[in-house]
């Protein structure tokens, strides 16, 4: 009995061992990638000219005063120049949208389907 309990024990550390030298083995890309992502979000922000990361509490109050304008009526307030700027703002963040589809489909077109022979003209 005790020999089992060992030799589950010591089956059960190698695996914990095993997992990791793999998580040991992705901290350097991690680590890397990481600051390369920091870098670029530093960039973006400079370019933009914002200051500080944005804040996600004043988002979301942001959201409730835009709900909390249609039911009391301000909404009728908004002049046409907000309502290009917001309209603008909403066609880049659809553009930024379609760029990550691209990206992530490889393809301008549409996905490419490995073997599919008959998507080629």
């Amino acid at each position: 009995m005790r020999f089992q309990t060992f030799k589950r024990f010591a089956s059960t550390q190698q695996q914990f061992g095993s997992i990791a030298s793999r998580l040991t083995a992705y901290a350097e890309p991690v680590i890397y990638y990481g600051r390369v992502g920091v870098e670029f979000v530093g960039q973006v922000l400079k370019h933009q000219k914002m200051t500080a990361v944005p804040n996600f509490g004043l988002a979301q109050e942001g959201i409730a005063k835009f709900i909390s304008a249609f039911s009391n009526g301000q909404w009728r307030n908004v002049t046409i120049r907000q309502t290009f700027q917001l309209a603008a703002e909403g066609l880049k963040i659809y553009g930024f949208f379609l760029v990550g589809e691209m990206i992530g489909k490889g393809s301008v077109v549409g996905y490419q389907i490995p073997g599919n022979e008959s998507a080629h003209h």
